[in-house]
């Protein structure tokens, strides 16, 4: 048996909202997470073709 609870259109309009605030949360951290993620890559890529290089002139 499910109990259907009303809310107020104050309280539906708060809890949009604290949805959308939070998605936007998420949404934020994960660009942020990917933007690190790809500068680590390059940093990455970058070390390896100084050691490449370094290699050749040996």
């Amino acid at each position: 048996m499910t109990h259907h609870v009303s809310l107020s259109a104050d309280q539906r309009d708060l809890f949009k909202s604290l949805l959308i605030r939070g998605n936007t949360i998420i949404l934020l951290a994960s660009i942020l997470a990917l933007g690190f993620f790809a500068l680590s890559m390059a940093a990455t890529a970058c070390h390896y073709e100084r050691q490449l290089a370094a290699e050749a002139r040996v």
